[in-house]
């Protein structure tokens, strides 16, 4: 997120907190929420609070030149993807949906980042 920031920073609207949750900034909200089609399609591929673009992504990256054009894709197989997934009715609220993967990654993400510096903090003898 920090590499993210660097890139591409927040608007004055994505640096503000959502009023029903006041800790909890818009931005990575966003970016977290906007990388589920990616993912989905094959794009993306996030893991233990990294995220590669696959060889699909780079391809879909050449032919879609225009980002507009890139996320509607990237929609369109999230959605096709989705229609195929079988229905659950039994799944916990939020399971399966774009805000439940959203904040399924955002705990990875920070239980590994607490992992890191955990094991940055222990003793090279004790460890």
């Amino acid at each position: 997120m920090e590499k993210l920031a660097e890139i591409g920073p927040p608007t004055a609207f994505e640096k503000t907190t959502y009023p029903r949750r006041p800790g909890v900034r818009r931005y990575e909200k966003i970016v977290r929420f906007s990388t589920i089609g990616p993912v989905k399609a094959g794009w993306l591929v996030r893991s233990k609070g990294l995220w590669l673009r696959t060889d699909a992504g780079r391809k879909a990256y050449e032919q879609f030149v225009d980002s507009e054009q890139l996320m509607k894709e990237a929609g369109r197989l999230y959605r096709q993807w989705a229609a195929e997934r079988p229905q659950e009715p039994d799944a916990p609220l939020g399971e399966g949906t774009r805000e439940g993967a959203a904040t399924l990654e955002e705990a990875e993400e920070a239980a590994w980042t607490e992992i890191e510096e955990h094991l940055e903090q222990i003793n090279p003898y004790d460890f």
